[in-house]
């Protein structure tokens, strides 16, 4: 509130609401309306959006993690790298990572499966198959992987295993598609602590990684 004192907008309120009970719903639209970044530029309208950053000059809180990333990228194109695990809370920037990642990484084949409903209502290989285009089948992705090297990025791996399914078999199945695949696939998957510790009361995520 205190912010608000002296400002444009706070004196425009305090007019509107002169001899009125503060309306909260009011209050709210007055707020958004002020708050509104279509007059700006799209670079800095995108500063003040709740979205995950997509430019380089934008993203500067997890560089050290990126650089690390770009490293195990450079290892595994020499046959010693080994899939990797991004762990960190719900906002801390794990999407803006990945978008970052399919700016810089090198790899000839990139595939970024989206968790979305649709996506998931088919399972974590039936979306890989849909953007390999070969059949469904552990074996025909396997195939279809290693014959472009290829990283592939999943945010929220958590989101891939259904409640409501066989959550043990399924996770199963996308831990032996990595372990198969990572001498020609670079595997980098993000998801939240919390999660991880629920993942590896299933199967065991963590020695994945």
């Amino acid at each position: 509130v205190r912010g608000l004192r002296g400002s444009r907008l706070g004196a425009e309120w305090q007019a509107r609401a002169s001899g009125q009970a503060l309306d909260a719903i009011d209050l709210r639209t007055h707020a958004e309306r002020w708050s509104h970044v279509a007059g700006l530029p799209e670079a800095y309208g995108r500063l003040f959006l709740p979205q995950p950053v997509r430019e380089h000059r934008l993203f500067t809180a997890h560089r050290d993690t990126l650089d690390a990333l770009l490293l195990a990228e450079r290892e595994w194109s020499a046959g010693a790298g080994s899939p990797t695990l991004v762990v960190g809370e719900r906002g801390s920037g794990r999407t803006s990572l990945l978008n970052m990642c399919e700016l810089e990484l090198k790899v000839g084949r990139l595939l970024r499966l989206d968790p979305g409903e649709a996506s998931r209502n088919g399972g974590f290989e039936a979306a890989l198959a849909l953007e390999l285009a070969c059949r469904k089948g552990s074996g025909a992705i396997s195939k279809a992987l290693r014959t472009v090297p290829t990283a592939v990025l999943v945010d929220d791996l958590e989101r891939w295993i259904n409640p409501d399914g066989d959550a043990a078999a399924e996770l199963g199945r996308i831990l032996n598609m990595v372990g198969r695949t990572h001498g020609g696939v670079l595997w980098i998957m993000t998801t939240s602590h919390a999660s991880l510790r629920l993942l590896d009361g299933i199967q065991p995520v963590s020695a994945a990684f």
